[in-house]
């Protein structure tokens, strides 16, 4: 049960509240002389307050109430900076020299949203004179205040925070007054009021106290008359919600409990206080009490005099109406697989919440070149393409009407800011367009760590790689980290650890041995498997490797590593591999043996490696059996510890399905949220690891330089390039290589199609890791540095996207979809492998980028590729030799969400994430709940009642709808709402005929078939007149009345809808025709354009379990909707959605397309 509250405004506060009796006395003081000013006030200097004591505040003249205002008296906190103070003011009905504020009580659970927030918490009052406020306080003569006050106190402890001014329990003093029920049944469509409590002091006004668990309305469990009409079992809870209404007063406290829906007719009611229910201290009664009983009336005594033949027996109606006035009966939060339609005061609306800015249809962008053209996002540099049109991207973002890229020419996205491209038009893509981030970079100095290695940069959003050696002037002990994206240090790729050993020129096999690094941590994102290993087609040239790595990939050999498949895949962003620590094939050299970790200056206990030749067994070991790999990873601290992988965005729960930025449609109904709260872009990766040789000597003197430990040498003091014999210093210094750069983030938006060519190229991939400073030559660099992460691409198109040019294969029947080929033209995966070494290859085409060889870079992570179109199933087309088999695929599940995806894969490098658009030409909206109450309860027919369809012919049920699709039918073919037949009707002569008022006489003789109507007339509302019955002029009926001693009703209408008078056709017929929803579209009544559908779908649910007064499971399955509303007979709680298409005729949309309102909906229920 939910518990509402009201609390009182900061506007109460400078009124007298009308609940408070007397709270502005007539003066009794005679007129005052002298000054005015305050006399005292009842807080001492520094006193510890209860929150519900009242502050009286005692002036030697009469206030003037008119001048009390929270400027006039103010209350702040010293302790809680912006902590508004609430509650009311009202004077002294004894005393008109007393001004008195009554603090308003906590309703919450941590008690601190009331006037005060207990716990010792500082407060001031301040009563200013007129030096000090432009506020002040008047006596009743008008004299302003000459002496003003201020005092200071502080709160209660949490634990004792309120005084207790009514010793024992809550009571209701006298029921017949304090306890106030409805007269009639409680209809929706005739709401009568609430139950009402005053207790005899303030009570406990939080959720846990004040609910329908402690206070119960219950029903008795038979009706009166019949045995059990005082029994009451304490399932038989009436629903609705307690609401506080004021406590803290001198009244005492007031409650009301909101009733839902229909009463339980002709039963009696009774209240019950629970021993648990408390007063404002704690206080209880030590049994359940009943507070008061009340006889719900039957209808026959509800209905009176308007009853005619109608008997207690028959089915009658009620009906909800919702004329959006607020947004109560609206579930907004509700997950829709379409964008949220337009919600406003009086009305909801298709939306078409297009991002973009509308330009003129010749503001088009169009690159042809075949040189790729640079577009920088990091201010509003111009940008003038192919045909010299000029653009000036705000930051990044790019408003235009159809956007081109021929094939051979390239986009390439530079700066810091995402690269956002929203076209009104067509967006056609045969050539490039890249936001990946740069490549790392071969260190460019030879044996000189003064000069840092920089990381790579990262592209629109996404972050630098992280910068080896970048100490300098003294050894780097672990490169830096890679950043995360949009400038957030240190979150990417960790760097790899150093290595130091001794004194050594060998290269080769034995120098590798001894002096290879750490390699540094990809970039981190997604968590999906991770693309970059896996990836056959690296580029060997143009800074993609160094000159001697001819090997295009996969880095990762499943055929090598066969078990490493499945679970055991590498998923996320790849860690570097720890340095080496070989105790065999050394090379000479004072100093030399296994290497030392730069950090601890320790060498790793737990692994000495035996490396004799290019097949070493310890070298990239193959994983065949076994839940483990068979390398050893060494001990966690010891050695040169490699880079881990960059941090993921999400959450490590196993769970990839929701791992993108929106929402998506699952195969069950059900609608997902993504975990990203909005775009985002890649990491870069870690810097990799630096080697130095240390110039061992004989430091001791005994004329043995081998018995002289390398790492007392270590760190090197002086920081110097020393290849003497004697004299401290480094001998050689090889650097690691910077990490590389995060790809960035791409968003392009569209109203028209987005078309993607056979060769095109939409790439936010990560930069590529790089090999440190080489021994010699090229092929033996001492570590690899991390690559960075795949950025973020969304294609997001309320047309379509369109893959009819991409060769993918062919299908012929969904039994081929297996022969589907890869092409991947839109690509976020992450940056590759940097290379350490290369002598140890195996096999020899792939050296230094094996998944288990020491001193390699980590790979980068995936982004993430998402596309939004508003079905998926139909909006993404395929090529010509696939299509047929695709169609047949998708079109064997109801909702084929995955399968899209799986087709996906073949385009997109990760598989794309196929997602509910944003915003498309369908919208929609859908309600909460709407219980009917105990409505089911009067016939005892449960599995019938409430009827929402109705059987009965004489009653009334929704319609305008197809039943099937929920389609609202149009009026032929033209473009108009489709009208229903009219209910009654009569002579327009005999009828009083205003502009906006028509009177009716001998209503019952009128209405003789439709009495429901003289029963409740509410009914009536948002039905139209029409006073030429055969013209097509309708007017709204707004307002209703029946008086049943002269038999006329008065129908009112709305100005809006014009004068009837104008329209009357004399010795003609007027009509009135039933409507239960009010389509307008370009401010015409009753318009639905050709271009524009409305559908209409329900659930139902009856009660979850006895006494909780919340729907279960829904009658026909969580995700299951209907039209056929006779499908839900029986249904206590009923719930629609509404789905605007704006497209109806799939012509496009643009910003002159009418879009359609919603102004009320009714549905009726027979019960």
């Amino acid at each position: 049960m939910i518990v509402q509250i009201k609390k009182i405004t900061l506007a109460l506060l400078i009124s007298c509240v009308a609940a408070l009796v007397g709270c502005v006395p007539a003066s009794s003081t005679a007129s005052a002389t002298g000054a005015f000013s305050v006399v005292s006030v009842n807080i001492l200097e520094g006193q510890t307050w209860a929150l519900n004591r009242p502050i009286q505040i005692k002036f030697n003249h009469a206030v003037d109430f008119s001048s009390v205002s929270l400027q006039a008296v103010s209350f702040r906190s010293t302790d809680l900076l912006g902590s508004p103070v609430t509650g009311q003011f009202e004077i002294d009905p004894a005393d008109d020299t007393t001004l008195i504020f009554n603090p308003a009580c906590p309703t919450n659970e941590a008690q601190d949203n009331g006037a005060f927030v207990p716990g010792g918490i500082s407060y001031v009052l301040e009563i200013p004179i007129a030096s000090e406020s432009v506020s002040v306080l008047r006596d009743t003569d008008g004299r302003l205040l000459s002496s003003g006050l201020q005092r200071s106190f502080i709160t209660r402890p949490s634990s004792q925070p309120f005084d207790d001014f009514v010793p024992g329990a809550p009571v209701v003093v006298d029921p017949a007054n304090d306890v106030s029920f409805p007269t009639g049944v409680n209809f929706w469509a005739n709401s009568e009021g609430d139950i009402s409590i005053r207790f005899n002091q303030s009570i406990d006004a939080r959720p846990t106290n004040l609910n329908s668990d402690r206070l119960l309305v219950l029903y008795s469990n038979s009706e009166i008359g019949v045995a059990g009409e005082n029994d009451y079992d304490l399932t038989n809870k009436v629903p609705g919600e307690w609401v506080l209404i004021e406590n803290c007063s001198n009244g005492g406290s007031l409650v009301e409990f909101h009733i839902t829906g229909v009463m339980p007719i002709n039963r009696n009611l009774a209240i019950s206080m629970t021993p648990s229910f408390t007063d404002i201290v704690g206080q209880s009664n030590s049994a359940t009490t009943t507070l008061a009983t009340h006889q719900v009336p039957r209808l026959s005594d509800v209905y009176g005099t308007n009853i005619g033949t109608w008997l207690d027996a028959n089915e009658t109606v009620d009906e909800f109406t919702d004329s959006f006035d607020d947004q109560n009966y609206l579930d907004l939060d509700q997950q829709l697989p379409l964008p949220l339609a337009t919600v406003n005061d009086g009305f909801i609306a298709a939306s078409f919440d297009y991002p973009g800015t509308y330009v003129s249809e010749d503001k088009n962008f169009h690159i042809d070149d075949t040189a790729p053209r640079d577009i920088y996002t990091d201010s509003t540099t111009a940008f003038s393409d192919s045909d010299g049109t000029v653009h000036i991207p705000q930051s990044g973002v790019l408003n235009v009407h159809d956007f081109t890229i021929d094939s051979g020419a390239t986009l390439r996205g530079r700066g810091v800011n995402p690269l956002v491209i929203y076209a009104t038009g067509t967006v056609t893509i045969n050539g490039e367009i890249n936001v990946s981030g740069n490549n790392a970079v071969w260190p460019s100095g030879l044996n000189s760590p003064q000069f840092i290695e920089g990381g790579a940069l990262g592209e629109c959003g996404g972050g630098q790689g992280g910068d080896a050696s970048q100490i300098g002037l003294a050894e780097t002990p672990r490169a830096e980290s890679g950043d995360g994206p949009f400038g957030i240090e240190g979150i990417g790729g960790q760097g790899g650890e150093g290595i130091f050993n001794g004194r050594t020129a060998s290269t080769g096999l034995a120098g590798q041995t001894a002096r290879s690094a750490a390699g540094g941590g990809g970039g981190g994102f997604a968590l999906t498997e991770n693309q970059s290993v896996l990836w056959p087609n690296w580029k060997t040239a143009g800074n993609w490797a160094p000159s001697y790595f001819i090997y295009t990939g996969p880095d990762h050999k499943i055929s090598r590593h066969t078990a490493a498949v499945g679970v055991n895949g590498i998923f996320g962003s790849e860690a570097g591999v720890r340095g080496v620590s070989a105790g065999s094939l050394l090379p000479g050299g004072w100093g030399v043996g296994i290497p030392f970790g730069m950090e601890d200056a320790m060498q790793d206990s737990f692994v000495t490696e035996a490396i004799n030749g290019t097949n070493a067994p310890d070298y990239d070991p193959a994983w065949t059996t076994g839940p483990v790999p068979p390398f050893n990873f060494g001990h966690p601290t010891q050695g040169a510890d490699p880079g881990a992988g960059g941090q993921a965005i999400f959450a490590n729960d196993n769970d990839l399905a929701n791992d993108f930025y929106g929402t998506r449609l699952t195969i069950d109904g059900s609608v997902r949220q993504g975990e990203l709260l909005a775009p985002w872009a890649g990491s870069g990766g870690g810097g990799g690891g630096d080697s130095m040789m240390i110039n061992v000597w004989d430091a001791d003197g005994d004329g043995d330089p081998s018995n002289d430990a390398v790492e007392s040498f270590y760190p090197v003091v002086p920081f110097a390039r020393n290849q003497g014999g004697t004299g401290n210093g480094w001998y050689a210094y090889q650097k690691g290589a910077g990490g590389g750069g995060g790809g960035g983030q791409l968003i392009i938006m569209s109203i028209g199609m987005i078309v993607i060519g056979n060769n095109a190229e939409i790439k936010a991939n990560g930069g590529i890791g790089y090999s440190g400073e080489s021994l010699i030559y090229t092929d033996q660099g001492v570590s690899g540095s991390g690559g960075g992460s795949g950025g973020h691409i969304i294609l997001h198109s309320s047309a379509g996207v369109d893959f009819s040019a991409v060769s993918i294969g062919t299908a012929a029947s969904s039994a081929e979809i297996g022969n589907l080929t890869d092409n991947g033209v839109v690509q976020a995966f992450g940056g590759r492998r940097g290379q350490c070494g290369g002598e140890w290859t195996n096999p020899s085409n792939g050296g230094g980028t094996g998944t288990y060889a020491f001193g390699r870079g980590g790979a980068g992570a995936n982004g993430v590729i998402q596309i939004h179109v508003p079905d998926p199933a139909e909006d993404i087309v395929w090529h010509p030799s696939a299509a047929t088999g695709i169609a047949e695929y998708l079109g064997e599940v109801p909702i084929p969400t995955d399968r899209v995806e799986e087709i996906l894969s073949h385009v997109s490098f990760p598989q794309s994430y196929a997602l509910i658009p944003f915003y498309s030409a369908s919208s929609m909206v859908a309600s909460e709940w709407i219980d009917t109450g105990l409505a089911e309860l009067r016939l005892q027919d449960p599995s019938t009642y409430p009827d929402w369809a109705n059987g009965n012919a004489e009653l009334m049920g929704f319609a305008g709808i197809s039943a099937t699709d929920g389609k609202v039918n149009r009026q032929g073919s033209q473009s108009k709402v489709g009208q229903l037949s009219p209910i009654v009707g009569g002579p327009v002569d005999v009828a009083n005929v205003g502009l906006y008022e028509m009177t009716i006489s001998d209503a019952s003789s009128v209405f003789s078939t439709q009495t429901q109507f003289l029963r409740l007339p509410e009914l009536l509302l948002g039905y139209d007149i029409r006073p030429n019955a055969s013209g097509s002029s309708a007017f709204e009926i707004i307002d209703v009345v029946y008086n049943n001693s002269t038999d006329e009703m008065t129908f009112s209408t709305p100005n809006s809808d014009g004068g009837m008078s104008f329209v009357v056709n004399p010795g003609g017929n007027w009509s009135i025709v039933p409507k239960f929803f009010r389509v307008d579209a370009n401010g015409v009544k009753n318009r639905l354009p050709s271009s524009s559908d409305i559908y209409f779908e329900f659930q139902g649910a009856d009660e979850s379990a006895p006494g909780l007064n919340i729907p279960g499971t829904p009658l026909l399955g969580d995700n299951v909707w209907t039209s056929d509303l006779s499908l839900l007979a029986g249904a206590r709680f009923l719930r629609y959605r509404i789905r605007f298409d704006a497209d109806a005729q799939n012509a496009g949309i643009d910003l002159s397309t009418p879009l359609t309102v919603i102004s009320y909906i009714k549905i009726p229920y027979v019960f």
